[in-house]
């Protein structure tokens, strides 16, 4: 049978017409079309606003690793990182917001001990909350650092590229684990395998440090020194 079902407004003002639809009975099947309609274009709004903040998420986190690898090596040195180097910077990217969440519950204590927390307070301690999950549970996602051509392809994303995310599918990306430390599942397989090096040097991650690059503006940097 062919699907007639209309899933939007317009569709349906476009079938019956404004005029229509504006002396519809409350409980008519025309206004619970219009009821079904209006609750799935909150569900579509709510998805995309949920995906775009995954997304910034992400493009933070893997900024954040861009620039702690460069202030794992000295100047010049594009030496890849290591499974125990990359797990040391994993703990220092989970610990990053402990002095903030210290600041707000000292703040919170210093005017009444049963006063609620603030929703700074409780969006930070759920964040750190879920990462320590992942980390612990599904294995925590960050940029494999352990190939030069990965790191020039990271490299290319943050700076060249100004973190577009239609390039970060070239970075490989993987799953590293707290009870198992040699363990490493691929995320993303990323374009590492048929990329070519131009330059054998990787002397762009020790330039451009501009960490606000993103395009997107909903997309907040973290200090990697915390």
């Amino acid at each position: 049978m062919p699907n007639n079902r209309v899933k939007t407004t317009k569709a349906l003002q476009s079938k019956k017409g404004k005029a229509v639809l504006s002396k519809l009975h409350p409980h008519s099947r025309r206004a619970k079309q219009i009821t079904r309609i209006a609750l799935r274009d909150d569900k579509l709004a709510a998805n995309k606003k949920e995906k775009k903040k995954l997304g910034n998420a992400l493009t933070s986190r893997l900024i954040w690793f861009a620039e702690a690898y460069k202030h794992e090596r000295v100047a010049h040195d594009t030496t890849p990182l290591d499974l125990p180097t990359m797990h040391t910077l994993i703990a220092r990217f989970l610990a990053r917001n402990t002095a903030h969440i210290a600041a707000e519950s000292t703040k919170r204590d210093a005017h009444f001990s049963n006063r609620p927390k603030s929703n700074l307070l409780q969006k930070l301690e759920a964040l750190c909350r879920a990462e320590a999950q992942e980390y612990a549970v599904n294995g925590f996602v960050l940029p494999d650092l352990r190939t030069l051509e990965n790191l020039m392809l990271l490299s290319q994303w943050k700076d060249d590229h100004r973190c577009d995310r239609s390039f970060l599918g070239r970075v490989k990306l993987v799953r590293l684990f707290k009870d198992e430390p040699t363990r490493v599942v691929e995320e993303q397989r990323g374009a590492t395998d048929s990329f070519r090096l131009e330059d054998s040097s990787l002397s762009c991650l020790d330039h451009n440090n501009n960490g606000d690059d993103d395009s997107d503006e909903d997309v907040q940097l973290i200090p990697v020194d915390e």
